[in-house]
């Protein structure tokens, strides 16, 4: 006796053979993916919102990557470390 098996997508609303899958990133932060159907998508799009602006996922921040804001924040740690060494021999000093 021979078996057959066949695997198919079904859209995950009207119960048709799903065309494609569409992954999105819920209210709490997890990733979904839905099976849907041509019809189904229509409507999904029909009703979707523009993409507000900001900044895409996977960018890096620029001014960090190219090591500028991280050298600028390591010449102020040098300034104020120095500045407090001169504070402290002066008042020494003078005691």
């Amino acid at each position: 006796m021979a078996v057959k098996m066949v695997e198919a997508r079904v859209c995950d609303f009207d119960g048709q053979l799903a065309t494609q899958t569409v992954t999105f990133k819920g209210p709490d932060g997890r990733n979904y993916q839905l099976d849907v159907c041509d019809a189904t998508m229509r409507e999904l799009m029909r009703k979707a919102h523009t993409p507000r602006r900001g900044r895409r996922p996977g960018v890096k921040n620029t001014s960090r990557s190219n090591g500028k804001a991280v050298a600028r924040r390591t010449a102020r740690k040098t300034a104020r470390k120095t500045a407090r060494k001169t504070t402290r021999k002066r008042t020494a000093k003078k005691a």
